[in-house]
């Protein structure tokens, strides 16, 4: 048997094991950078940017931030809420925000979440546990009475709200802002958004 029919028959032996399940084959993972920046909402249209905490202690913070096309800050929040699960912290935190967008009459809202999980149950994909059912219902009654469309975003891209749900440690308070009166750092990730100023976030895939 010459060298080209033992290759050959070999090539068809691993097809049939691979076919089999007999063997696998071990994929590499391979890292790589993505660039995400801001992305402006069209015309009379706000975004509701979204974050939930969680600490070593257990304590869950949230907060999130309304800004217009241009990328300014609207209004921002954040909050303590004691103990609960990431899920129902993310959760709470678009409620809170859409509760404020309904309260300070912004009635198309382009939703911004960095949980994928969260955002499925936003968008009625999944029903989600018992236990956040109550907040689903409050999100979905202002959904009823404005225009609102949710979409997922990585961590990278919401630094500004994640920068607030993060302030409710320090503060161990509620907190509404108006005005930009901010720290110099989160203004600074601010204007990086405004600016088109890209973050990097380290992506996966096989090869």
């Amino acid at each position: 048997m010459n060298s080209t029919r033992i290759i050959k028959n070999t090539h068809h032996l691993v097809e049939s094991l691979l076919k089999a399940g007999i063997i696998h084959v071990d994929k590499r993972r391979v890292t790589y950078p993505v660039a995400v920046s801001w992305k402006n909402p069209k015309d009379e249209w706000s975004k509701l940017k979204t974050d939930g905490a969680l600490k070593g202690c257990g304590l869950v913070a949230r907060g999130g931030v309304i800004r217009n096309k241009l990328g300014d800050v609207t209004w921002g929040f954040y909050d303590i809420y004691g103990t609960c699960s990431i899920l129902e912290a993310e959760l709470k935190a678009v409620a809170i925000g859409l509760q404020l967008c309904w309260q300070k009459d912004v009635q198309k809202v382009w939703v911004e979440v960095d949980s994928s999980a969260a955002m499925l149950l936003c968008n009625k994909q999944n029903k989600g546990p018992w236990d956040v059912q109550y907040i689903l219902e409050s999100i979905h009654q202002n959904v009823n009475k404005m225009e609102v469309q949710f979409s997922h975003i990585w961590r990278e891209e919401n630094k500004v709200a994640d920068w607030f749900a993060n302030k409710g440690y320090t503060k161990n308070v509620s907190k509404w802002y108006k005005e930009l009166i901010y720290k110099v750092f989160v203004r600074g990730l601010i204007r990086m958004d405004k600016l088109g100023i890209a973050s990097i976030r380290m992506m996966e895939r096989t090869s």
